[in-house]
């Protein structure tokens, strides 16, 4: 059922001042993965005038992928001579004026209790994460969603890290959202539905490690080929550093005692890179018409697809190379009328919210691995630029 609340109507466990079923012919929900949410929805003009009611500010109460009562502000009323469209936000971006962070600063804390401070001053929103990891910021005079979401260093995204899903009056942060559920699709084949993108740019089927300390593996191929290095018709070579991999030196207690030992902590780590780290597999992009291809024959196997969530891990198989790669959904479309995922896009998560960072903070980024461990030979004349993030550890950074 789709409600509509006037703004003054706060009681939204309640009924909603309209039913606005019978006027809305359109009503889609379209997601980002840490990017935008935006719900829109077409409203016919009737005798009784329902539609007409619809005004900026009031709230709408829909289903959609997470809930069947979930709550958006009406931000646009576009009105012509039959219909009324109208574009809608998550509630939780009411906390963009509503929470103000005078002076707010979060020191060694986890995502949790970082989230908690920032929200202590207005008991209306709550927030959830799992990111153990403690950092620090400083929030000076802005509001909520600036200091969550905004486009400097320092706000908590940026801090933390984590992906976001906006539930009513609630925000979820986890290090990562949505499951492996074992859904699997096989694409490479010229569907008009489907759209396939295969990036090559940056696959690695044999890498070249190297230690700290510049050393390398032994004899005349000092590399680590990828299982799949046959699958493609060129080698993919790379070098990768390893800074966490060094040898035990005289005034310092932590390394290998020995080169051998180095060189088979060089190989595990490569070995990783393959299966952990997919470095061997293209990056794809599958956008996927689920109205057109989901009542097909051919394409039965696709219907699992009217079920995913955000975030969700998808096993593409790849009919040409043989090959299956992990894509998750980072966009969905859902239709709240028939209560289904209509489009979904399928791909590696790459966030360009946060793309305009100030040049000293990406020289800092360039020196810490993915790991979170630091690059000491490069640091040097850079740790001074900014302020500095580290991981907590349990061990002092020489």
């Amino acid at each position: 059922m789709i409600q509509l609340y006037n703004a003054s109507n706060t009681e939204f466990t309640s009924n909603g001042d309209f039913i606005l079923d019978p006027v809305i012919t359109k009503a889609e929900l379209s997601v980002e993965l840490n990017g935008t949410w935006e719900l829109t929805l077409t409203a016919v003009i009737e005798d009784s005038g329902r539609a007409l009611e619809i005004e900026q500010t009031d709230v709408i109460k829909v289903p959609t992928f997470q809930s069947d009562e979930q709550l958006y502000r009406v931000r646009k009323v576009k009105p012509n001579h039959s219909t009324v469209s109208v574009t809608c936000d998550p509630i939780f971006l009411d906390s963009k004026g509503d929470v103000f962070l005078m002076d707010v600063r979060p020191t060694a804390k986890s995502g949790q209790e970082a989230l908690n401070l920032m929200l202590a001053s207005n008991s209306k929103y709550s927030a959830s994460s799992d990111i153990s990891t403690g950092n620090t910021a400083y929030y000076v005079r802005k509001n909520f969603v600036e200091a969550l979401n905004g486009d400097d260093d320092n706000s908590f995204i940026n801090r933390w890290g984590g992906e976001i899903l906006y539930n009513n009056h609630q925000i979820i942060v986890n290090k990562r959202v949505g499951g492996d559920y074992g859904v699997t699709v096989e694409y490479g084949k010229n569907i008009e539905s489907i759209e396939e993108t295969v990036s090559m740019d940056d696959v690695i089927t044999r890498i070249v490690p190297v230690a700290y300390d510049g050393y390398m593996l032994d004899g005349s191929a000092p590399w680590v080929d990828s299982p799949l290095i046959n699958s493609y018709p060129v080698v993919y070579t790379k070098e990768i550093q390893y800074s966490d991999i060094k040898l035990k030196g005289e005034n310092d207690d932590e390394g290998y005692e020995d080169l051998a030992s180095l060189r088979a902590a060089l190989t595990t780590a490569a070995d990783a890179e393959y299966t952990d780290n997919q470095l061997d597999k293209p990056a794809v992009t599958l956008n996927i018409g689920i109205v057109q291809i989901s009542e097909t024959d051919d394409y039965a196997d696709y219907k699992n697809l009217e079920e995913i969530g955000l975030g969700d891990t998808v096993h593409c198989k790849h009919s040409r190379l043989g090959i299956t790669t992990d894509a998750r959904c980072i966009a969905l479309m859902y239709d709240c009328i028939r209560r289904r995922v209509t489009d979904v896009t399928l791909g590696s998560f790459q966030s360009s919210y946060f793309a305009n960072l100030n040049s000293a903070m990406s020289s800092v980024e360039a020196t810490i691995r993915s790991d979170g461990t630091v690059m000491a030979d490069k640091i040097a004349g850079i740790i001074n630029a900014v302020d500095a993030q580290l991981q907590l550890q349990s061990t002092v950074a020489k």
